[in-house]
């Protein structure tokens, strides 16, 4: 049984936290509230998957550590690794690190944003990797704040790992925990026929089970819809208010979101499928019959001549679900005359193998 969640006595350390004059860098940070994380640990029901002190936690711009000690007293990691490039919270983490003694925390000064920065992380992973496709890697948790400036094009990247199991996915199916702007959560939990469905969300839904957790009691209907809120249920975060706290706008506008890898084998040709894809939601509003062409010169003579997409004809991109463009992928994978790029790189994926 998880700890629900860190000792009181982090209350008063992160009021004093907060009520310090720091610099955010344009980063939102939950506050800490007992109540609150209580709630998102019973959503997040992290010991059906992880046993405590049998886990790696990688902490991507952590910058407080606020939440990352609600997580970090929960499953007392064998290793909890910070990566973090600002001078400010890095001070603040190692003041943390000081107060929680047992804590195996350890800061890297570096900035996640490039890639070279998680090889030192990668060290004796292969110790923890877990390839069983039907469930998520018990041994690794990654744990990010995104919620800044460049944080959702840093999320879209991660989700491309998803598709082609690179980076932390090589490893197994490696959960995700991220904070990010709401109108980011948004985008990514769309459905089919929503006005915010595009190719980010069908990422989503095809290659990962991703829930929204938390957003922040400053959320509108017009970013995150009442249908969302129905559906996934989020703890709603209250605002802090204390009169000494300087950056109100920093607790402001955020949301959690988990995120569930999902090993997908029903996909004949990945990169047909990324390429159908991404060229049919540039016309995400014209049904499928005056986009089909966007695929290449004679997509429309030959789907329509074979018929095997007529029930779609009639169908918007945007309107589609995973298993639509499972079908369109595999129609233009099997086009004799199929776009040079699609044959190039089939071609050049036969010489490797």
């Amino acid at each position: 049984m998880l700890n629900k969640g860190p000792q009181l006595s982090l209350l008063s350390f992160f009021a004093k936290s907060f009520a310090e004059k720091r610099v955010f860098y344009g980063y939102k940070t939950p506050y800490y509230d007992q109540i609150s994380f209580d709630k998102i640990l019973n959503k997040l029901q992290l010991d059906a998957t992880y046993k405590p002190g049998n886990v790696k936690i990688v902490d991507v711009y952590p910058s407080l550590g606020i939440f990352s000690s609600v997580l970090n007293q929960a499953l007392k990691p064998l290793d909890h690794i910070m990566l973090e490039p600002h001078l400010n919270y890095i001070k603040a983490l190692n003041e943390l690190k000081e107060y929680l003694p047992n804590s195996n925390i350890k800061i890297l000064e570096t900035d996640p944003f490039k890639w070279i920065s998680f090889f030192p992380v990668y060290q004796n992973f292969d110790l923890f990797k877990n390839l069983d496709k039907n469930n998520l890697n018990p041994q690794l948790l990654l744990h990010a704040n995104l919620n800044y400036p460049r944080g959702e094009a840093l999320i879209m990247q991660w989700y491309g790992c998803l598709i082609n199991r690179n980076w932390v996915q090589q490893y197994g199916n490696v959960r995700m925990l991220v904070w990010c702007a709401p109108s980011t959560a948004a985008k990514l939990v769309a459905k089919a026929g929503s006005k915010k469905r595009s190719k980010c969300s069908l990422v989503a839904e095809t290659f990962s089970n991703t829930k929204l957790v938390a957003v922040s009691e400053d959320y509108t209907d017009s970013v995150i819809s009442k249908d969302l809120i129905q559906e996934h249920q989020p703890v709603i975060l209250p605002l802090y208010r204390h009169p000494t706290f300087t950056h109100p706008n920093a607790v402001k506008d955020l949301c959690l979101i988990d995120i569930h890898p999902k090993y997908v084998d029903n996909i004949q040709d990945l990169d047909a499928w990324d390429f159908v894809t991404k060229q049919l939601f540039i016309l995400a509003n014209n049904p499928l019959k005056a986009a089909i062409n966007n695929l290449g010169p004679g997509a429309y003579d030959y789907t329509k001549e074979t018929g095997a997409l007529e029930d779609l004809w009639e169908k918007k991109p945007k309107d589609m679900t995973k298993e639509d463009f499972n079908r369109i992928a595999q129609v233009i994978t099997n086009w004799p005359f199929r776009p040079d790029i699609l044959a190039d790189l089939s071609e050049l994926e036969s010489h490797i193998a």
